[in-house]
């Protein structure tokens, strides 16, 4: 019976480990909570057709024309600045957009109460088997040890811009850089937060 009990505990306990591991604070883009790549804790409706923003976000570089692909984190802001844009023009209310691939993002609305426990809060995912934290928080504390740059990576002068990498397109990049520390076991996580670099951490 006590062999059983204490089965039980261990296996509680590592499951809130591994809940805990895959649960971040996402970052707020001009007051606005984005969830790039993760799933939003709390349940939630999406108030908005995708299609509605495509037209509207500013993907390439407006001061050199869209010749250099920009960080991941000014596409973000650039989306977040077009959605709010087309958001106030149609009169939808929304409280968070998500970003999943490619160039397109949806406006949502939480349909859950928001509580100390899930309030920013998002489920994360991987990518290539690797987990990775787009812009937020790990709630598990860690230490990082190694740093990999994205690097500036000019485009075609004759593309105009059109083929500037997606967001998608960059962290997966970056993930790239890290397989070799992955496989050492020096590196049990990516996370990016801005700019042009991403850090590996292992947790505590």
């Amino acid at each position: 019976m006590k062999r059983i009990l204490l089965s039980l505990v261990v296996l509680v306990i590592s499951q809130a480990v591994f809940a805990q591991k895959n649960r971040a604070k996402v970052q707020k883009v001009n007051g606005v909570e984005v969830y790039v790549m993760n799933e939003p804790l709390r349940k939630y409706d999406v108030v908005s057709d995708e299609s509605d923003f495509l037209s509207t976000i500013e993907w390439g570089s407006i001061a050199t024309s869209g010749l250099i692909n920009e960080s991941a984190s000014a596409k973000v802001g650039k989306m977040v600045k077009g959605i709010v844009k087309v958001a106030r023009k149609k009169d939808i209310d929304f409280d968070a957009i998500i970003y999943s691939n490619g160039k397109t993002a949806a406006a949502i609305k939480f349909t859950e109460e928001a509580t100390e426990e899930n309030e920013g809060i998002a489920e994360t995912g991987k990518i290539a088997g690797i987990p990775f934290y787009v812009m937020c928080e790990p709630l598990m504390d860690y230490v990082v040890t190694a740093d990999k740059s994205g690097g500036v990576k000019w485009q075609s002068a004759g593309t105009y811009g059109l083929v500037n990498k997606t967001v998608e397109e960059d962290v997966t990049a970056f993930v790239e850089r890290f397989k070799r520390l992955v496989r050492k076991e020096k590196v049990e996580a990516v996370i990016y937060t801005s700019g042009k670099k991403a850090s590996g951490v292992k947790f505590k």
